[in-house]
């Protein structure tokens, strides 16, 4: 069994500010430390199940911020960016068997985790998939089904919990923190990779239950914190200016709103 994981910070045990996610801050490397923990969790209770080859995709911002030789042997990290559209799902095929995601957050405009954001919050103000606000969940959650990968589980906040399971009524999920206001409450961060270990162990179980229904259109809606990034993104083929800063891309594959993504709302990564 082929398993690939994704992971990201901003909903990890205990993370609440967003000097916990910035690697130039003095307290970011517990925080990378405890994403790094939930990751080998999420891969111990995949090997238990099967798992013989594991991929983790490290998607946070600078993706430098897990410690490899903290993970079980044999598993591979992918660091870095390296250009491609699919961005936190780089390197996902139809070779894979299932997909985890690790500590994921709540999309932009949600009140779920002080930290909530969909993809670019240096650029974005919100995005929107089929006239619904986005998570990167949502979307990673395209790309992973358009190759035939089932996400088994997710772990991350509350409300991002809650919501993929009106997606995947049959997803696993373990919740880290619940954003009440700019603060969190959270279980203990020990608490949060045993529950990882045990329900990813739980989840490729019934992996065969997890695949979606995907839409037949995509009708992208992003919009910018500013009017010129919106004015740029409008120039991307087939794309189209509806406000001073919003911009609609509609494309039946995801692959390709993933390009438009890339190039106007990530172009760094």
């Amino acid at each position: 069994m082929k398993v690939y994981i994704s992971a990201d910070i901003e909903g990890v045990a205990s993370i609440c500010h967003k000097n916990e996610t910035d690697k130039s801050s003095p307290d970011w490397a517990k925080f990378a430390d405890q994403m790094t923990y939930e990751v080998a969790c999420a891969c111990e209770g995949a090997m238990e199940a099967g798992a013989t080859e594991i991929v983790v995709k490290d998607a946070h911002w600078t993706g430098l911020n897990i410690n490899h030789l903290k993970l079980p042997t044999g598993v591979k990290l992918i660091r870095g960016w390296s250009g491609h559209p699919y961005l936190m799902m780089q390197e996902i095929d139809n070779t894979f068997d299932a997909c985890i995601m690790v500590g994921y957050h709540s999309q932009a405009m949600s009140g779920g985790n002080p930290l909530s954001h969909t993809l670019s919050g240096l650029r974005v103000q919100s995005i929107k998939i089929n006239e619904n606000f986005a998570s990167e969940f949502l979307i990673n959650s395209f790309i992973s089904q358009s190759h035939e990968v089932p996400v088994v589980l997710l772990t991350g906040d509350y409300e991002l919990c809650r919501n993929a399971k009106k997606l995947n009524s049959h997803i696993t999920t373990v919740e880290s923190i619940q954003g009440i206001g700019n603060s969190v409450l959270s279980k203990h961060p020990l608490e949060t990779g045993d529950d990882i270990k045990k329900e990813s162990y739980y989840a490729l179980q019934k992996r065969s239950e997890c695949h979606i229904i995907l839409p037949l259109k995509y009708e992208l809606e992003v919009s910018f914190n500013r009017p010129q990034f919106a004015y740029s993104a409008s120039f991307f083929p087939e794309a189209e200016l509806s406000s001073p800063t919003t911009v609609k891309f509609r494309h039946k594959k995801i692959l390709e709103i993933m390009k438009f993504i890339k190039f106007t709302v990530c172009p760094d990564l």
